[in-house]
């Protein structure tokens, strides 16, 4: 009995005993669990600060690559465009000092440089401004003197010796020596503002509380951290570093030292009142001067906390919500930008049409003023009514642009093969041009080298295309500039007729990038303006659809369109064309008395038309080559007219498509169902300005024998009136 009460008492003993260890096993275990997390907080905060520093760090230097990359291509820039002025001094042969400096002073204008000196071998310093001066006390100069190719520096003039400039980057460069007047020139210097860098560097970075700078190799800012001008040499950051504490062993003398050596990358952090920084230094190319950027390191725990916060438990359900709102925007965007997008091309393609409509309008209106106060000046009236013709035809030529393009991509246009002269072409394209090179002080040269003027083609269609380029060159060509145009022939082929054209245009424009010359031939295709396009007249900029329309029409007549170009230097369009010379005579516009006895067999003409003014021409041209007029207002009254007369009175009907009460088409098709013998034998040609295959295909089936398209040719006209054939639209 006793043993088992003490063999009891052990089992419970041991019972509890157990229970007691589990229950200070499982408080052990959740006041461990804190420690745990605490300590596995502790490593993923340590591991995100140190991925985080490691990319803030990535980040200062991409930052400063960026930067770096800006200052060093804009550097590039001023000096590749100081040399290229320096180059043009040396070439022209400039007879005095007063044409150097004037044309000093225009390539001041049109440079970016805010002031620009030329210096010769006593360190005089000549301005466009015909300004001289001494200006050997400037350490620029003297580099020069001492025939330093290149040197890149801040300027602070504090005396207002120059130009009364307080900031600025002076570029100093030696140039091939010359002379005038027995002065020999050996260098050129240009100041660009201090503000063309300061204002493009991300001098505010991480939230506000990094800052960039520029400073040279000893310290001393070129761009300082703040926007106050007149610093200069008056700031150095080295010098307000001398009370920092610089961590990993390096000192302020091991800054120094590696800015003097020039080392290419510096990285470091010191602590200064309090708080620590991370320097990053970058050597800018070509120069003294290094990128640097300082960021306070606290800015890496507060994106680690910020980090910390956002990578909570909802992250996960954010996401898989952000991936759907993702996947329906894409599908929105991607229904919707197609839309946006052609809406843009259409408003952007109506004003451009607008403009171009508008602008020869403004000069056919001009016109018509000028000959109404000219009538008796037969010269000056003459001279307007040229004009006139050529701009109309300008316009004409940019309304058939539109329809061009859509038919050239559809391949229902059709080439013309008729006899004309490249000479007579040639004379037309250079009185509708020179006007236009003129105003601007263009130098317009042609040059032939011809087997036989007198060729087979489509003398409207290459017209087109060459007053295309032409119109380019003139608009990017600047002042004093050139366009050079060479066409020429060879043989070609077995046959005798048969030769290859080469039309050649040179111009001494802005040129085009390369990038553009890939798409140059696709409609609707501009370059973006850049600074050195100022040169151009964007009041007349192009719609984007001629260079397609003509690189379209030169390969649907068998020929290839090609273009060479440089930026700066100007470009050069290349045609090769495939022709059939002609030994006939070159058509030529008929005159007045030409046309009477070409229609000496037609006598009455019945004319429907519903626009006044339209029939008033009309009728006045046929009436002055000896026709007698019938006039009809719309299609009614036509085939009113046509019944109501005597069995062949009519001799011809010009019908007007479009006309109010009845349209041309029924009108044609009532006079051929009238039973009467001269019904069915009657030309009528529709007068019209729908010249599509549609409508030709209704004109016909309306039993009409042909178009004469508007605005009406009057050569094409009396031909067919003449020759009673089917016409073609023009």
């Amino acid at each position: 009995m006793r043993f088992l009460c003490l063999h009891g008492s052990s089992f419970a003993e041991g019972v509890f005993m157990r229970i007691f260890r589990q229950k200070y096993f499982l408080i052990f275990l959740f006041s461990l669990l804190p420690l745990i997390l605490a300590f596995g907080l502790y490593r993923y905060t340590w591991q995100v600060d140190t991925v985080l520093s490691a990319i803030t760090l990535n980040t200062m230097q991409e930052i400063g690559s960026h930067d770096r990359a800006f200052i060093e291509n804009t550097l590039e820039r001023s000096c590749t465009s100081l040399a290229r002025i320096g180059y043009r001094l040396q070439q022209e042969n400039h007879q005095n000092l007063k044409e150097l400096q004037t044309q000093l002073n225009l390539e001041h204008n049109v440079s970016a440089f805010k002031y620009l000196y030329l210096v010769d071998s006593n360190g005089k310093m000549y301005s466009g401004t015909f300004l001289i001066q001494d200006g050997t006390r400037y350490s620029f100069i003297q580099g020069i003197l001492k025939n330093i190719p290149k040197r890149i520096l801040r300027f602070d003039d504090y005396n207002n010796q120059i130009d009364y400039q307080e900031e600025s980057i002076v570029y100093a460069l030696t140039i091939t020596p010359f002379e005038v007047e027995g002065i020999r020139f050996i260098g050129l210097v240009g100041q660009t503002p201090i503000s063309d860098i300061r204002e493009h560097m991300n001098r505010a970075s991480f939230d506000g509380q990094g800052t960039s700078m520029v400073v040279d190799n000893h310290g001393w800012y070129v761009v300082n951290k703040s926007d106050k001008n007149g610093i200069g040499q008056h700031d150095n950051l080295l010098k307000s570093l001398e009370q920092a504490v610089f961590s990993d062993e390096n000192t302020l003398v091991d800054l120094q030292a590696a800015l003097k050596d020039k080392e290419d990358n510096i990285l470091c952090t010191y602590t200064l009142k309090g708080s620590t920084y991370a320097l990053s230094m970058t050597k800018i190319k070509g120069t003294d001067w290094y990128l640097a950027m300082s960021v306070p390191t606290t800015v890496f725990a507060e994106q680690s906390r910020r980090f910390i916060f956002l990578t909570s438990g909802s992250l996960g359900a954010a996401i898989l919500l952000c991936i759907l709102l993702f996947f329906c925007l894409l599908h929105f965007w991607k229904t919707s930008l197609a839309a946006k997008a052609n809406a843009a091309a259409r408003y952007s393609f109506l004003n451009r049409m607008s403009h171009e409509i508008r602008t020869p309008l403004n000069a056919i209106l001009g016109l018509n003023h000028l000959m109404r106060s000219s009538l008796h000046e037969p010269e000056k009236l003459k001279d307007y009514l040229e004009k006139s013709a050529g701009t109309s035809e300008y316009l004409l030529s940019l309304i058939n642009d539109i329809l061009d393009i859509s038919k050239l991509e559809q391949s229902s246009i059709s080439m013309s093969h008729e006899s004309f002269s490249l000479l007579k072409m040639t004379e037309d394209l250079q009185n509708m041009m020179k006007e236009r090179f003129a105003e601007k002080g263009i130098a317009f040269h042609t040059e032939y080298s011809l087997l036989q003027p007198i060729i087979f083609g489509d003398e409207m269609r290459l017209k087109q295309v060459l007053l295309n380029i032409l119109g380019n060159a003139a608009k990017f060509t600047p002042s004093n500039g050139s366009v050079h145009m060479t066409i020429s022939q060879s043989s070609s082929g077995p046959a005798a007729n048969q030769c290859t054209i080469s039309i050649n245009i040179q111009d001494t424009g802005i040129g085009m990038s390369e990038e553009f010359q890939k798409h140059i031939f696709e409609p609707f295709s501009q370059e973006e303006k850049k600074k050195n396009q100022q040169l151009s007249e964007p009041s007349i900029r192009g719609t984007g659809l001629g260079m397609a329309i003509s690189h379209m029409l030169i390969r649907q007549m068998g020929g290839t369109l090609e273009v060479k170009s440089q930026l700066g230097k100007g470009s050069l369009f290349c045609i090769s064309l495939p022709a059939e010379l002609s030994t006939a005579p070159a058509d030529s516009p008929a005159a007045p008395e030409d046309m009477k006895k070409a229609v000496q067999g037609t006598k009455h003409i019945l004319i429907a038309e519903d626009n006044s003014l339209n029939a008033e021409i009309l009728t006045e041209i046929l009436q002055q080559a000896g026709f007698r007029i019938t006039l009809a207002v719309n299609g009614a009254q036509a085939v009113e007219a046509f019944a109501a007369a005597a069995p062949y009175t009519f001799d011809c009907i010009l019908m007007d498509a479009q006309m109010p009460v009845m349209d041309g088409y029924t009108a044609a098709q009532s006079i051929r169902k009238l039973p009467r013998a001269d019904a069915a034998s009657i030309r009528i040609y529709a007068t019209t300005a729908n010249t599509a295959p549609e409508d030709r295909t209704r004109a016909k089936e309306a039993g009409m024998n042909g178009f004469i398209a508007k605005p009406i040719d009057v050569k094409k006209l009396f031909e067919a009136i003449q020759t009673k054939k089917e016409c073609e639209p023009s």
